[in-house]
């Protein structure tokens, strides 16, 4: 998951998709199918998450770890290209110092919402029966997943935003939660 992450960060940062983009020819198809394959390097995480954190106990002292690190980073590499002489304005100062809600990293800020939620999520699934979360994975499947695919439509309404979003994250964590559940040993 990681080396996907590094490609696709390759293929989008890095320019190769804009570089082929309007133009289809093998160089356009090679970038896409690798981009197809290494797509679902996120919901990887995400679904460990679910697959481990069903069984953590959760400690609101990860919440304050995480904003510290991000904190911690983002202010230590804009501090640098400050003393560096590049021009840092009053935004990039504000981002440094509140990384999570401004949005600079969007999977740990949609990380963190979801670490905000777990410990009510890990009640409900909790809750249910196997066969009541069976029956959520399904429907979450059909709702979010295979509809809107099969209609051809993003649902504005669901945020799901093509997989950048903490929504997307809960339904992975909630799917990784069942995965646990289920003896895989038997598949």
């Amino acid at each position: 998951s990681m080396f996907m992450i590094v490609v696709t960060h390759v293929l989008g940062k890095g320019g190769l998709r804009s570089t082929v983009e309007g133009h289809v020819d093998i160089y356009f198809i090679t970038t896409w199918i690798i981009q197809v394959l290494v797509y679902g390097a996120v919901n990887c995480y995400a679904l460990i998450s679910g697959y481990v954190g069903i069984q953590s106990r959760y400690k609101y002292s990860k919440l304050a770890n995480i904003w510290l690190q991000v904190f911690f980073y983002t202010f230590t590499i804009t501090s640098l290209f400050a003393l560096s002489g590049f021009p840092i304005t009053a935004l990039n100062w504000r981002h440094a110092f509140f990384p999570i809600v401004s949005g600079e990293y969007w999977y740990m800020t949609a990380y963190f919402g979801l670490l905000i939620f777990m410990p009510m999520i890990n009640a409900g699934i909790n809750a249910l029966t196997d066969r009541q979360l069976k029956h959520l994975v399904i429907l979450m499947a059909v709702v979010f997943s295979i509809l809107p695919a099969m209609m051809n439509n993003r649902v504005a309404e669901f945020s799901l935003s093509i997989g950048f979003e903490m929504t997307w994250l809960m339904i992975l964590y909630i799917v990784g939660a069942y995965l646990h559940r289920l003896n895989l040993n038997q598949f």
